[in-house]
Order: structure tokens, then C-alpha cells, then sequence
């Protein structure tokens, strides 16, 4: 085999640790490239007899280290692939109830495909381990479900902050209560008025950005209704906004937030992506989804023309078309595009551009697009 000067997969099923180093001196004095496969050599093992931890003492001979399993069902080979398998070796049976001492032991093609999602989406889950970071999602959960301090009662210019004034209440719109201690004694430098949140500004903490030599390109920001009025003394040249389904109901609060009264804004509007945790797909074969879809882009797109007038331009509405599936591959491709189709023409979207915005293809999940 060595002389046939291809990779070799080594299995260690059956074999003393010594074997093992035999076998691995002898493949490296011919300078053959091979991998060592952790194993149990029983039909089927036990699980208590895999011991998938030696994988760790296979790794000092510094040459790639897998799993060869054979025991039943598929939640030991992923979690050999988590502990750092490079390689996962299975039997494969057309059927496990067959007679031979292989086939109780083996993976029917149904339970070879699970198991490979099930690594996938366990390695994408192990990420890096380096740092700790706030994924997007949680940014938005973070701001919902966590807590800020408030000021208990109006408070004037000139006051210092005392316990009295403080409150901890949601949603996460200002400073954390883990500042609670830093707050105390800070002279207020503005109006607050009761249930309004502390601000970085509050503790002495000033950002400034300049964004006017910042990029050769015109510069906006990502905002909510809330924020979009604290941004423009920054001087962007467009606000992107992003929509809930809840955001729908309200009305821009136009010549309150002055927007486009000191310079040209363009405005973007990113429609919601979800409602009442069903996702919004232009593209679905569910006819009561799709329409349901379609009506809450039509939402967007009215309210984003009634924005119209305090921007300069055509504004433009992001639309993500959905088509997405969380459970098998989609094949019937050309029926999704023909309801996307027919989705963007029941639209009515005169004087506003629409951007219909792909996803990228991640494990697990299947695009139209992909």
C-alpha cells in the first residue's frame, strides 16, 4: 500500500497503543501520507466502550486524526467531528434489519445524510472559540429584553444624580444598570424627564464622528423612527430604515425631525423580514402566505411614499423575497420564481424603487437563489 504512493486512511480498531507507533514509524520512514482513525472494532460497539477522548493522544503523532464508528444511531460521530475529527468513516446498509454482522452497526442513506447535517451544523456552531460577541440577532433581543436606567422623576439641568432619581427598567435604550455606581454623583448637563433613559453623554462619555472626509461615497446610517433624529448632526447623506411589522402602524414624524432641512437626505427603507414569527416570502406555495407577504410589503411601500416628501429622490424599499427552507433542499425553483413573479406584480409600488435582496446560502438552509 505504501508503495502505491497514495493517502492511506488507518484504522485503529482492534490494535495496542504500541501497534499503533509501529504502524506510524514505519509509514513516516517511507514518507507516506496517511491518517489515523480512532475505533472500536465491535458490531456494534457499546457506547461506553468508544472512549472518543483517546483522539487527543492520536494527535501527538501530528498527522490528520478521525473516527471510525460503528455504533448505533448518529449523535457519537457528530460529537467526534466537535472534538476535532477531520474525518468520519460509517458503514452504509440499504437496511439495518438484515442479517451479517455489519448491518446493526451501519447507516441506512436516510441516516448518513442526517448525520452529515448534523456535523455541519454542529462545526458552523463551534465558531472560533477566541472571543465572546454579540451575534445580530441578539443586538435586537438585547434591545428589547434588557434593561436600562431611567430617571425616576424629572430631572433639571444642574442636579446631581442621586440614588432617589434611578430606576432600572426595559427595553435596553440606554446605558446599562452594571453603571449604576459610575452615574451616581454626575452633575446633569440636560433636561430628563421621567421613564427617559441615562445616555453615554449622562456619564461624561462624548462620541464624535466625522464622516465628511470619512469615504470617498456618500454616507448614511442604519436607523428606527426613535433614533433616526440624533443622527443628523452627523451629517449623513441618506438614512436606511429598518421595519418591524410593528413599525408599519406609526407615521414619520416629518417636520419634527427636520430631516432634509439642512442638507439633501435620500431615503431607504428595509421592509420587514418577519411577522408573528412567520417569515416573509414573496415566493411561498402557501397562497395565505404569500399574500399575507405580499399585503405587508404593500405596507412598507405606502409608508415609505408617505416619507417621500422630506427626502430628496426615489426612495427605495429593500425587499428580502424569502424562498427559503429550513428543512430540505428546494428544487421546484421555477414555481418559486414564477409566485415571486406574480408577487411583485400584484405591487404597487409607483415612485418608489424596490431592491429585492438575495441571502446568502448557509448550512441548513436552502435558497431559491442558491
Amino acid at each position: 500500500m505504501a508503495n502505491k504512493d497514495k493517502p492511506l486512511l488507518l484504522s485503529t480498531g482492534m490494535s495496542h497503543m504500541h501497534e499503533v507507533e509501529t504502524t506510524v514509524d514505519f509509514l513516516k520512514q517511507r514518507e507516506v501520507q496517511f491518517a489515523l482513525l480512532h475505533c472500536n472494532s465491535t458490531y456494534p460497539v457499546a457506547f461506553e466502550d468508544i472512549n472518543l477522548r483517546f483522539m487527543h493522544q492520536l494527535r501527538r503523532f501530528e498527522v490528520p486524526v478521525g473516527y471510525s464508528g460503528h455504533e448505533r444511531g448518529i449523535a457519537v460521530s457528530t460529537v467526534a467531528a466537535a472534538l476535532g475529527a477531520t474525518i468520519i468513516e460509517r458503514h452504509l446498509t440499504l437496511d439495518r434489519t438484515m442479517d451479517g454482522p455489519d448491518h446493526a452497526a451501519s447507516l441506512e442513506p436516510q441516516g448518513f445524510q442526517k448525520m452529515v447535517r448534523d456535523i455541519r451544523q454542529v462545526f458552523s456552531a463551534l465558531g472560533t472559540g477566541e472571543e465572546k460577541f454579540i451575534s445580530r440577532g441578539e443586538i435586537l433581543n438585547r434591545e428589547v429584553l434588557g434593561k436600562s436606567l431611567v430617571a425616576r422623576r424629572n430631572i433639571q439641568p444642574g442636579e446631581t444624580i442621586t440614588a432617589d432619581m434611578v430606576a432600572v427598567k426595559g427595553p435596553a435604550l440606554g446605558i446599562s444598570p452594571q453603571n449604576y455606581n459610575r452615574l451616581l454623583g454626575k452633575v446633569v448637563r440636560r433636561a430628563i424627564e421621567e421613564d427617559e433613559p441615562f445616555l453615554d453623554r449622562d456619564l461624561g462619555l462624548h462620541i464624535s464622528l466625522e464622516t465628511e472626509h470619512l469615504l470617498p461615497m456618500e454616507v448614511g446610517f442604519a436607523v428606527r423612527f426613535r433614533d433616526c433624529n440624533d443622527m443628523l448632526k452627523y451629517k449623513p447623506r441618506m438614512l436606511e430604515f429598518h421595519f418591524t411589522d410593528q413599525d408599519l402602524d406609526e407615521h414619520y414624524p416629518g417636520d419634527d425631525y427636520s430631516a432634509g432641512s439642512d442638507m439633501p437626505l435620500k431615503l431607504v427603507v428595509h421592509a420587514p423580514e418577519f411577522w408573528d414569527r412567520t417569515l416573509v416570502d414573496l415566493c411561498c406555495l402557501d397562497e395565505r402566505q404569500r399574500v399575507a407577504s405580499r399585503k405587508l410589503l404593500q405596507k412598507t411601500i405606502d409608508l415609505t411614499r408617505e416619507m417621500a416628501p422630506y427626502f430628496v429622490g426615489t426612495p427605495k424599499v429593500v425587499i428580502h423575497p424569502g424562498a427559503m427552507s429550513l428543512d430540505h433542499p428546494i428544487h421546484d425553483k421555477v414555481g418559486l420564481y414564477a409566485k415571486l413573479r406574480r408577487s411583485v406584480e400584484e405591487l404597487e409600488y409607483n415612485g418608489v424603487e424596490l431592491l429585492l435582496e438575495t441571502c446568502r446560502r448557509t448550512p441548513g438552509i436552502s435558497a431559491v437563489n442558491g
